[in-house]
């Protein structure tokens, strides 16, 4: 089975954005992973192949993840844990790690350090000492980096964004096939209206081009906007 590829067992993220874990899906996929999203420990525990134990990627507050971690090492001891959030500090890290995790890291990591962590807990928890076989290069992205407040091109050039700018991109690139409806946005923020936001945009458009940047940001008539580039 593809679940196998590159680490000897099953990859399951498991976390209960949606956003986070098509994308983190999306994006092991494209390093050439079997990797498989869970919405709940359950749903996790049941996608498991036979009895072969899984690598987990759990995503959440430091709370709910030792919450999971405990149930998940209970009833699967063998899995390899990887617990993924915005930790205040090391206190919420010792206790995911005392609950189960296996490796604790930010939440603002880049694909490539947890693709690298996972196969660093597939090589220890499968008792192998072999390298596993390279991985295809992460594909160029359109990427927001530094908790949302810089967007990076896939070319590297980077854009820091303005409060309102950073709340917007963050829910057009965390939108299913990252398309925003203007109505559903604007009815979630009190005082905003439609030229406002539509003026938003205007501008974010000229910054990227004065930093020649070719933002791909789409407006879709009548209904709001799309993001065309690469995610």
């Amino acid at each position: 089975m593809d679940h196998f590829v590159a680490t000897g067992r099953p990859v399951l993220v498991l976390s209960s954005d949606e956003a986070f874990r098509r994308a983190a899906v999306r994006a092991m996929r494209r390093c050439g992973m079997g990797v498989e999203g869970c919405r709940s420990e359950g749903d996790a525990l049941r996608r498991v192949a036979g009895d072969r134990a899984p690598l987990l990627v759990l995503a959440g507050s430091p709370a709910t993840l030792a919450s999971l971690c405990s149930g998940l090492r209970q009833r699967s001891p063998q899995a390899g844990i990887v617990a993924v959030s915005h930790y205040d500090g090391p206190d919420q890290r010792i206790e995911v790690m005392r609950q189960g995790a296996d490796l604790c890291l930010a939440g603002d990591l880049q694909v490539g350090e947890l693709v690298a962590a996972l196969q660093a807990l597939a090589r220890r928890v499968n008792g192998r000492g072999m390298p596993d076989a390279p991985l295809r290069p992460a594909p160029a992205v359109w990427r927001l980096l530094e908790k949302g407040w810089v967007l990076r091109a896939p070319e590297g050039a980077s854009l820091v964004l303005t409060g309102a700018e950073r709340a917007f991109m963050g829910e057009l690139l965390g939108a299913p096939d990252a398309r925003l409806d203007r109505r559903a946005y604007l009815a979630a923020r009190a005082g905003e209206t439609t030229r406002r936001l539509d003026m938003l945009v205007c501008r974010l458009r000229r910054k990227a081009a004065r930093q020649g940047m070719d933002l791909p940001l789409r407006t879709v008539s009548g209904w709001g906007y799309a993001f065309a580039g690469a995610l």
